[in-house]
């Protein structure tokens, strides 16, 4: 028996609890979880602590709830990148790693071009991009962050006025929503987040190229080492630390 206190904290253990339990295939496919009731009395919580971390895990899509079944784990995604691509990317290392750097390259040729041809009124988009995202946090609304997160990243794509950038952003729209929002559950995310977006910001509204690509930079390593940090897993973030390095080096010459 385990005993967490306080309420946030206590459904990020419960939740790793379960998630260790599932991709270990200690709760295998097909079996049913404890009860909410069972697992509110094994971890001495609240019922609605133990149902905020059954969401996490459905969001994830380890767990499936059946009528007259309760709560069911699921199958685990595949190993090949087709199949990340298809499902779940965070249960994967090496695609994680992959879509992270694609991204990368992608959105620091975006953010300096935008710092180049965003207009005055684009600019103070971004900025109520930011206001929004910080309501969202207020009100606990995870769902609605995550949508503003792609949002952000989104507009800022479009402000490079590069038709062929945007096309290739286009074709990763939907997976980059479905990253965010698979990684906005894990503890420690959503705030590192938001101050990285409010760093990006800024940095395009003062005009300073060199300063949005290392913010980008910088967010994307900062996301890494917090799936590192939530699932245990090294996904390989050399790229981004070279970058980070080089990006130093030029700054401090």
């Amino acid at each position: 028996m385990e005993k967490y206190s306080n309420k946030v904290s206590a459904a990020d253990q419960v939740f790793k609890h379960l998630y260790a339990q599932i991709t270990s295939m200690q709760i295998k496919v097909g079996e049913r979880l404890p009860t909410q009731q069972e697992l509110s009395s094994r971890f001495l919580v609240s019922r609605n602590t133990v149902r905020d971390a059954i969401t996490k895990l459905n969001m994830l899509g380890l767990v499936t709830t059946r009528q007259g079944s309760g709560t069911v784990a699921t199958a685990p995604p595949g190993d090949s990148l087709t199949d990340v691509v298809d499902q779940k990317l965070i249960l994967q290392p090496a695609a994680v790693s992959e879509f992270l750097e694609a991204r990368m390259f992608v959105e620091r040729i975006n953010v300096r071009l935008a710092v180049m041809r965003a207009t005055p009124k684009e600019l103070e988009r971004l900025l109520s991009l930011i206001e929004a995202q910080k309501d969202t946090i207020e009100k606990n609304d995870m769902v609605g962050f995550s949508h503003l997160d792609v949002e952000l990243h989104k507009t800022i794509a479009s402000y490079s006025r590069n038709r062929v950038m945007n096309v290739f952003f286009h074709t990763i729209w939907e997976k980059l929503y479905q990253f965010v929002a698979e990684v906005s559950f894990l503890e420690g995310i959503v705030d590192e987040s938001f101050e990285a977006h409010k760093r990006l910001v800024q940095c395009i509204v003062a005009r300073d190229a060199n300063c949005a690509e290392r913010s980008l930079t910088d967010h994307l390593y900062r996301t890494g080492q917090g799936l590192e940090r939530n699932t245990g897993t090294k996904l390989g973030l050399e790229a981004f630390v070279d970058l980070l390095h080089e990006s130093e080096t030029k700054k401090s010459s």
